[in-house]
């Protein structure tokens, strides 16, 4: 029995189409076909039924799929500790982090890691949005997440590693901090759209009370922070962000800070997700959570 049959027929039965799978793996659909004859004649059963021009999983092939996904992971992960072994590493954790966190603190958090723990841990880092990094850290597909938002998955736990305040940006009017007349939160209001949707908690409170406080706000969404960003810059509108992810625009005078005197002050926390009695993992949160 060859790895590769094993990898087509799991991928063929995710697509429940010999052409589709073929597409997928980048080799011919006689080849799938081959490699699906002869895994079925190395188990002695059928593994697929044919239905109009699809295929489907035969009770034998339901039965088998789970052991040929395991095969794979334990191959996959030996490989791996091999990997890791020869390049000097003792341990892997794949890190789920949402792109501001990404781009504000993980990088520091790892350089104090790798100079205060340990240099020999190899750290894979997959940067999500955080509505879907609880989901990966509760299937395995990542040992901790930082998010944006609490998970929401039974079978996580999260740790809050930092609250922020909130803060309103709008485009630089050009004017001298000393001598301009202040830019409030009504001039922007009137003048230009609100750019919402780059944060997964704060906004449906925010723009209840902008709603009640002000008339004719017009908004726009733009998903992405660094994206919200580069549009108040270019003067496309005002927003509401996490201090962390525009202290270098405000720094730098690139934005203008807007006081929001008419409104609550909005806090945000960041959090590290990690599997219940994960304990490896629960400890690198902690050590995140040490830094601040």
């Amino acid at each position: 029995m060859q790895t590769n049959w094993l990898h087509t027929f799991v991928v063929a039965a995710a697509h429940e189409h010999f052409h589709r799978a073929a597409e997928v793996l980048f080799i011919s659909q006689p080849t799938v076909t081959g490699h699906i004859r002869q895994l079925e004649t190395s188990l002695g059963c059928e593994l697929f039924s044919k239905r109009g021009r699809g295929i489907y999983l035969t009770e034998e092939g339901r039965l088998f799929l789970p052991k040929a996904k395991d095969m794979l992971a334990l191959l996959d992960d030996g490989v791996q500790e091999l990997r890791n072994y020869k390049e000097g590493y003792e341990e892997t954790f794949t890190i789920a982090v949402s792109p501001v966190v990404a781009d504000t603190r993980l990088a520091p958090w790892l350089r104090e890691y790798r100079r205060r723990v340990s240099q020999r841990v190899r750290f894979n880092v997959l940067v999500r949005e955080s509505e879907i990094i609880g989901q990966l850290v509760a299937e395995g597909a990542a040992d901790l997440g930082l998010s944006r938002m609490a998970a929401l998955q039974q079978q996580v736990e999260n740790l809050p590693l930092y609250t922020e305040a909130v803060r309103c940006i709008a485009p630089h009017d050009g004017g001298d901090a000393e001598s301009s007349p202040p830019v409030t939160l009504a001039d922007c209001v009137q003048t230009m759209p609100l750019l919402t949707g780059n944060h997964p908690e704060y906004w449906t409170p925010l723009l209840e009370m902008l709603h009640h406080r002000f008339t004719g706000l017009q908004m726009m969404e733009v998903s992405q922070i660094h994206i919200t960003k580069r549009f108040v810059e270019e003067g496309l509108g005002f927003s509401f962000l996490p201090s962390s992810a525009v202290r270098r625009e405000l720094l730098e005078g690139r934005v203008l800070d807007i006081p929001t005197k008419e409104l609550p002050s909005f806090k945000t926390t960041t959090y590290a997700v990690f599997r219940q009695n994960d304990t490896r993992s629960k400890q690198l949160g902690d050590y995140f959570h040490s830094l601040g």
